[in-house]
């Protein structure tokens, strides 16, 4: 069950996120594509700060949590290829954000998503180290 719990918490962070994206933001592409626009939400007031990080960055956040919490544990083997993987998945939301950001990609760049990264990125390393 040790074994398995990372997974677990992957999938659920990844279920989270989904459940933010079709409940709060039926504008998105990814719910038009699955004929999901008919699902009722109610519209969010996005002026507050709180609010706006929830529907806009949180989603992101978990999935990016999930990313980390996977890798690290598919890729534990002290190889090359381990190492480039777990690089990559620690700067991908990043290197998308700085893409949007340049307008080389489509999206919407975002301080608080980089900052949501950060936090992210921050509180599994240090989940990591104390385990």
């Amino acid at each position: 069950m040790k074994r398995i719990r990372p997974y677990i918490i992957a999938l659920a962070c990844l279920v989270v996120g989904t459940l933010i994206y079709l409940v709060c933001r039926t504008d998105i592409l990814f719910v038009e594509l699955l004929h999901l626009d008919y699902i009722p939400f109610r519209k969010i007031n996005t002026e507050n700060i709180f609010l706006y990080w929830f529907v806009y960055c949180l989603a992101d956040g978990l999935w990016y949590l999930a990313l980390l919490i996977v890798q690290y544990n598919i890729l534990l083997k002290d190889s090359l290829y381990s190492r480039i993987c777990a690089y990559v998945a620690v700067v991908l939301p990043f290197v998308i954000e700085i893409l949007q950001g340049i307008h080389w990609i489509s999206g919407t760049f975002d301080w608080l998503d980089i900052l949501t990264y950060l936090l992210i990125l921050t509180l599994f390393i240090l989940c990591v180290k104390k385990s």
